[in-house]
């Protein structure tokens, strides 16, 4: 397997998590639950949206994944 150069750092994944749960009810409302998919698609379209969200909040980009982010 080969090893990633990059590692996600807890502490700003946590950092970034607090930040969201604040201003959760501001932004999203009644949304119990975030899916944010991340796959091939057939027209190979950058997710210009979902890296913007992983860098964001991972600080790392995940290829061919599904992330739940549930409000509780």
């Amino acid at each position: 397997m080969e090893e990633i150069g990059q590692e996600i750092q807890n502490h700003i994944t946590f950092e970034r998590w607090k930040t969201l749960e604040t201003h959760w009810n501001e932004h999203l409302g009644d949304v119990d639950a975030l899916l944010i998919k991340d796959g091939l698609d057939d027209d190979n379209i950058i997710k210009s949206k979902t890296l913007a969200f992983q860098s964001w909040f991972y600080k790392f980009e995940f290829t061919e994944s599904i992330s739940i982010i549930s409000k509780n």
